[in-house]
């Protein structure tokens, strides 16, 4: 048996790494027909309906109460869409394209209800129409909440909706000006929610059904409108073809490949669907340059060893603690314009923690850290107490189990890291338990997840 390079790369951008179950699953068959599979995948698991939960609010009168009732409601769930992301039993593709439209549509989320709206409504759409996606999140409580759309009025207009919209979730800049902001707004006014509900209604008393001018185009605009107009615009669809492939492909942009994706997405009326099989299908995609080239933000890191080892925790709560360690929390990015990536996620904090996380899960050890100044305002050194994570080997050990014992060890490494070209498994051996073969391989499995090219994808 061999690891297939393009199925290997596939998993590591269409989900979060491929475990022996997939190796197995997907042996000798074509990667079109992989790719086919992990649309299928996502399909059904829409289809199937939401698969989080969110802890009722009980009814509380002070206000101190009742936000710390609404802190835990979002962290259950942001703890759930983790495990979620890792489970073996789930459509990492789906996962995958939530958590990039949650770094695009970023927002800050204080209560469990809106939370758990906007990931439904991410979920529900990631790989459907980008328009109903986008006027979806236009609605989303969760949004209009962040960016004040909620006093959004007639006689006072907020521009922070209508700025984001243009500058970082549609055209980018240079493609609109400062008039089509203020237009903009006013055609979003009175968009907003129901305190109470938590939903989105419209208020006509508060909207302004006057006439606006927005590139170009004038009437009676409402945000509806607005939406349509700057998605006849193909620079929107160059931008976020630009984004998807930083994302998905690699952080140094290839214009000729850009412009392609952009075609498919313009001409196919911004068909998500299309655009990432097209993307997933295309022969560059599987170059040797946009392979292991990116480093793994904290959730892909997380998610892919508790994929890989189908890790399970005694409390959930660990979960939201790496998150915090390591610079990067669902439900909580840095600004509107979400994380920046690449070598954002490393710095002297980081670094040695990421090493040496699958060494800390392993012992159940103990580990100082500090918390990135962004996320908290304290940076005293803390402890985290053990989590008590159970790591299961068996499927590496029975994967192994199919080939000569010469070539354990380079299937193993070719499973778990991505690019192997300057990886020598003789430099590791030295480092190895070898009480027994299987804590071998059990020893050889945690240190190449320390390696630096571990935190490649």
């Amino acid at each position: 048996m061999r690891i297939d390079p393009k199925l290997k790369h596939l998993h590591a951008r269409a989900g979060f790494g491929l475990n022996p179950k997939k190796a197995v699953q997907f042996e000798n068959v074509p990667i079109a027909q992989v790719i086919e599979a992990l649309f299928l995948e996502a399909e059904e698991a829409v289809q199937s309906g939401y698969p989080f939960s969110i802890q009722s609010i009980s009814s509380v009168s002070r206000q101190k109460e009742m936000r710390k009732e609404n802190k835990k409601s979002v962290v259950r769930l942001n703890t759930q869409w983790l495990a979620h992301m890792g489970s073996q039993h789930t459509s990492c593709l789906l996962d995958k394209m939530s958590l990039f439209w949650h770094g695009h549509f970023a927002c800050i989320i204080k209560k469990g209800k809106t939370a758990h709206s906007y990931l439904n409504t991410i979920r529900e759409h990631a790989l459907g129409n980008f328009k109903d996606l986008l006027l979806a999140i236009a609605k989303e409580p969760a949004m209009l909440t962040f960016l004040n759309n909620q006093v959004n009025k007639k006689f006072s207009p907020n521009e922070n909706f209508a700025r984001e919209l243009l500058e970082l979730f549609t055209i980018g800049i240079g493609n609109y000006t400062e008039q089509d902001i203020k237009e903009a707004a006013r055609a979003f006014t009175g968009w907003t929610i129901d305190r109470e509900k938590q939903t989105f209604i419209f208020k006509e008393k508060t909207h302004d059904f006057g006439n606006k001018t927005f590139m170009g185009q004038s009437g009676k605009l409402d945000g509806t409108d607005i939406i349509n107009i700057i998605l006849q615009h193909k620079a929107t669809a160059t931008f976020i073809a630009t984004k998807v492939y930083k994302y998905f492909v690699n952080d140094k942009i290839n214009s000729k490949h850009i412009a392609e994706l952009a075609n498919v997405f313009y001409e196919t009326n911004y068909d998500i669907k299309i655009l990432m099989h097209t993307l997933f299908s295309s022969d560059w995609f599987y170059r040797p340059e946009n392979i292991g080239n990116k480093i793994k933000s904290p959730i892909e890191l997380i998610a892919g060893m508790i994929h890989s080892l189908n890790i399970e925790f005694g409390e959930s709560i660990a979960l939201l603690k790496l998150q915090k360690i390591f610079g990067q929390i669902l439900f909580k990015p840095p600004n509107v314009a979400g994380w920046k990536g690449g070598k954002s996620w490393i710095d002297n904090s980081t670094l040695l923690l990421r090493l040496n996380l699958a060494n800390y899960l392993f012992q159940n050890a103990e580990l100082q850290y500090h918390v990135k100044a962004d996320l908290e305002d304290q940076i005293a050194p803390r402890k985290l107490k053990k989590m008590d994570a159970i790591l299961n080997f068996q499927s590496h050990l029975n994967l192994i189990e199919k080939v000569d014992a010469s070539q354990k060890s380079t299937l193993i490494r070719d499973l778990i890291i991505q690019d192997t070209s300057k990886l020598n498994l003789k430099q590791i051996d030295p480092f190895l338990n070898h009480q027994s073969e299987e804590q071998k391989y059990i020893s050889l499995i945690i240190r190449l997840m320390t390696m630096p090219e571990y935190q490649m994808c």
